[in-house]
């Protein structure tokens, strides 16, 4: 039992009256910015008890291991992610307890590192359509960002599902784009409308639902069982008893797939694009050297500066005790990569572009967690660096650029981290 003596709820730092007021305005029009003015306002964890939203935001890395490893069975997925739940159902990101364990260790076969080294060969031959396609755009100004996201797309379809979905292509992303903004939305307000209620922004976004389900439920059934690929693996599993997965489940992982398998990854490039665009130096030294690791810690600097995740929930179960406040059961813990990787305390220089840094060991281990740590971190990761790195070396080798003169692209948290304005970028003579 908690002791009583320890500081209670109403003593954790952050604001109250119009100042919580003031703060709960800017979390939905200006995420990033709000994040970091909390830190700024009220050090290592900010509590905001706003009207059935009760929100702790932690930028410690103390605090934030222990609630993603440490303590993190007293931890479930936040409410932010109930959200996603029409969309994704009981699918590996959302799951809990013992189907979500059951659940990882089926997918993660499909991310071990042996099965990941499998998909190299259809990641460089879609990357040799996007390097044919980039320089094919000549000297003229041109946005990287839709370029990877649909090189990205392809290759995810390709391995998880073994076809590509051209003629769905454009209908798939629209459905997307339309449901991760709604879900964005939605996780940042402090008060929703029902999504049965038939607003504008509800009747396009169960449309886009109903079009994904749609579209989901027609990649299974034209599915080859036959075929070597992760959607065929699903539809064969039989578990100790001789049943089959559920073919709800089934859908759900597809879904899951479909959303989380290539934006994280296009975006990671997009960002890794732009920053090398703007420190040309190292796109040289990327070329010098044979052993990866300079392009290895290229793509880690871009991922501490814009991690594709901005930030995890996580709900509390039972009461707890973080840094020796009381946080009772119910409270949604936020931790914030966005701003932990851009700490002052634990990154010298953290707005530079220094990827050299990676070369010595981090000032806290917890400081940095791009993918998350511990049980529920990101079970793509692997794949996600492979790819990330398959495909930049076959940029390097082939092309070379700079940003656009006068552009700054404007990350957006819309679920992942976006270029809102894009990434346009101009060939150099290679």
């Amino acid at each position: 039992m908690l002791n009583e003596s320890l500081r209670k709820v109403s003593k954790l730092p952050g604001p109250t009256g119009l100042k919580l007021w003031h703060w709960g305005m800017q979390v939905p029009t200006r995420p990033l910015d709000t994040y970091q003015k909390l830190r700024l306002a009220y050090g290592d964890m900010a509590y905001c008890p706003w009207k059935n939203r009760e929100t702790l935001f932690l930028f410690h890395p103390d605090a934030i291991g222990h609630v993603l490893r440490d303590n993190h069975l007293n931890y479930t997925k936040g409410r932010d992610y109930a959200e996603m739940k029409p969309l994704l159902g009981e699918g590996l990101l959302l799951s809990e307890g013992a189907l979500w364990r059951r659940q990882r260790q089926l997918m993660a076969k499909e991310f071990h590192h042996a099965r990941v080294e499998t998909y190299r060969a259809i990641i460089a031959e879609e990357t040799n359509k996007l390097v044919h396609e980039w320089k094919q755009k000549g000297t003229e100004s041109f946005d990287v960002a839709p370029l990877f996201m649909q090189a990205t797309f392809d290759i995810a379809c390709r391995i998880f599902f073994g076809q590509l979905l051209q003629q769905e292509n454009q209908a798939v992303k629209d459905s997307l784009d339309h449901e991760t903004l709604r879900v964005s939305k939605r996780i940042r307000r402090i008060f929703n409308l029902p999504r049965r209620f038939p607003t504008l922004e509800n009747r396009r976004g169960e449309k886009a639902v109903a079009e994904l389900n749609k579209l989901v439920s027609n990649i299974i059934a034209t599915a080859n069982p036959e075929a070597n690929n992760v959607l065929s693996r699903l539809l064969n599993f039989k578990n100790d008893k001789g049943e089959a997965l559920p073919a709800r489940l089934i859908q759900n992982e597809v879904m899951t797939l479909m959303l989380a398998g290539h934006e994280t990854t296009s975006n990671l490039l997009s960002w890794t694009v732009y920053l090398l665009g703007r420190n040309h130096q190292w796109q040289e030294r990327c070329r010098e050297d044979v052993s990866g690791q300079t392009l290895v810690n290229c793509l880690k600097e871009s991922l501490r500066l814009y991690p594709p995740a901005p930030m995890i929930s996580r709900l509390a179960k039972q009461d707890d005790l973080i840094a020796g406040y009381h946080v009772p059961a119910g409270t949604n813990v936020l931790t914030l990569q966005w701003v932990t990787h851009r700490d002052p305390v634990y990154w010298q220089e953290p707005e530079q572009f220094n990827p050299d840094r990676f070369n010595r060991p981090l000032a806290h281990h917890y400081a940095y967690f791009p993918f998350a740590f511990g049980p529920r971190s990101c079970i793509g990761e692997e794949l996600a660096m492979v790819e990330a790195q398959v495909i930049m070396q076959l940029l390097l080798e082939q092309t070379s650029w700079k940003i656009q003169e006068g552009h700054l692209p404007v990350p957006v948290h819309h679920i992942t981290l976006k270029p809102a304005n894009g990434v346009w970028i101009k060939q150099m003579s290679h």
